[in-house]
C-alpha cells in the first residue's frame, strides 16, 4: 500500500498508487488525490516566512522524489526521533506539546492582521486508511480524528497541566488518505468501526510519540479506554 519515507528530518509515505487525501497541510491541503505525504522536522534557523512556504514545500518533495503535485507535506519544529506509531504502522505522529492550547486560548491569532510567529509545538499527524471511503465519510473521519487528537492531548494535560484543559496546539497538521476505489463506506463517525478504529491508531501512535518525553505516559492509556 505503501512506503515508508525515514530520514531524521522527514517521516513520510510513498503510496503504491494514488488515495483519496483530506488534509488541513499548507502545501497539498484540502480533499484531492495524492500520491505521497512528507512530515518534515525544520532544521535550526530554517524557518521560511508563511508566504514563502509552497515554494520551500515543492522543493523539498522534489528532492525526496515525490511529485510536488500530488504530495501533501507538513512542517513541525518537532524533532522527528520524537515520532510515535500505531502497533499496525498506519498512523504516525509527531507530537510537541510546548504551545498546548485550551479550545479557547487567551491570544488568538488573526491571518487578516499580519505576522504569523513559529511556535515550539505542533502536533503532526498521518494515518493511512485501508478502508476505502466516501469523500463525505473522509470529512468526517478527520472530524472523529481530531476528536480523538484532543482527547489524548486533554489525557496528557490532565496530569501534567490539570488546570489549564489543553486539547492542541494552533499548529496541528492532521492528513487522512485512503484507497479511492469502489465500494466506499459512507461512514466514518463515533461508533462505526472505522472511526473506532482511527481513535485506537490515534491513542497508540500518540502515546508512543509522548513516551519519549513522557515515559510514564502510557500508563493515561487506561484513562481513555
Amino acid at each position: 500500500m505503501f512506503d515508508l519515507i525515514e530520514t531524521e528530518a522527514v517521516t513520510g509515505v510513498r503510496l503504491f498508487s494514488p488515495m483519496l487525501s483530506i488534509s488541513n497541510a499548507i502545501f497539498g491541503g484540502g480533499l484531492r488525490p495524492v500520491s505521497a505525504i512528507i512530515n518534515y522536522s525544520l532544521q535550526p534557523g530554517e524557518y521560511p516566512e508563511v508566504e514563502e512556504m509552497p515554494e520551500f514545500c515543492r522543493s523539498l518533495a522534489t528532492n525526496l522524489d515525490c511529485d510536488p503535485q500530488t504530495t501533501v507535506v507538513m512542517l513541525t519544529t518537532v524533532p522527528q526521533r520524537y515520532r510515535g506509531r500505531s502497533d499496525d504502522g498506519s498512523c504516525l505522529i509527531t507530537a510537541g506539546l510546548g504551545n498546548a492550547v485550551p479550545l479557547l486560548p487567551e491570544l488568538e491569532w488573526d491571518e487578516r492582521e499580519g505576522a504569523y510567529a513559529y511556535n515550539p509545538g505542533t502536533i503532526n499527524t498521518l494515518i493511512v486508511s485501508r478502508e476505502a471511503l466516501s469523500s463525505s465519510a473522509l470529512v468526517e473521519a478527520y472530524g472523529t480524528a481530531k476528536l480523538g487528537l484532543s482527547e489524548a492531548v486533554r489525557n496528557w494535560s490532565d496530569s501534567y497541566h490539570p488546570e489549564r484543559e489543553l486539547i492542541g496546539t494552533p499548529t496541528d497538521g492532521l492528513t487522512i488518505v485512503c484507497p479511492d476505489v469502489d465500494p466506499k463506506l459512507r461512514f466514518a463517525g463515533l461508533g462505526s468501526r472505522t472511526g473506532s478504529e482511527l481513535i485506537r491508531r490515534i491513542r497508540e501512535a500518540f502515546n508512543e510519540a509522548l513516551s519519549h518525553r513522557y515515559p510514564e505516559f502510557n500508563s493515561l492509556e487506561a484513562k481513555s479506554g
